[in-house]
């Protein structure tokens, strides 16, 4: 057993950086806890705020409202998505391309630009056209 002990005792003085790591470890780990903590609760308080805006914005308007999507390529097309709410319920949604450049020459004109009414929201598939959604969906 002393040889055990003796060992120990030698490997101790000659590993002086062994407790010094730990503390090393131990101060490098708070500082990382402690520093993500940061403000959390004033992401919490700004999206309160926002959201009161926009039960305050429904009320005014009366859940009616229109808003716009826009879209892009990079080969230079453009184009844009314009929803209506009416009393909470999605009524119209307009789609036009601002810009058809990079487009195949082929592209029918009704695609370019095209209006659909409550009863046919949605029906045009496969188009960039945003999805026709109240902003309490989104």
């Amino acid at each position: 057993m002393k040889k055990i002990y003796k060992k120990q005792a030698k490997y101790r003085r000659l590993n002086p950086m062994k407790g010094n790591l730990y503390l090393l470890i131990l101060l490098f780990t708070g500082t990382i806890l402690t520093s993500c903590n940061k403000s959390d609760l004033e992401y919490e308080n700004d999206l309160e705020r926002s959201y009161q805006e926009w039960l305050g914005f429904k009320e005014a308007s009366g859940n009616s409202y229109r808003y716009m999507v826009p879209g892009s390529t990079w080969a230079g097309s453009a184009w844009q998505t314009i929803i209506t709410v009416t009393d909470g319920k999605v009524t119209q949604r307009h789609f036009k391309y601002n810009s058809v450049e990079g487009l195949a020459e082929n592209v029918p004109p009704e695609a370019l630009e095209w209006t659909e009414e409550e009863n046919e929201i949605n029906s045009h598939e496969y188009t960039g056209a945003a999805e026709a959604l109240t902003i309490d969906q989104i």
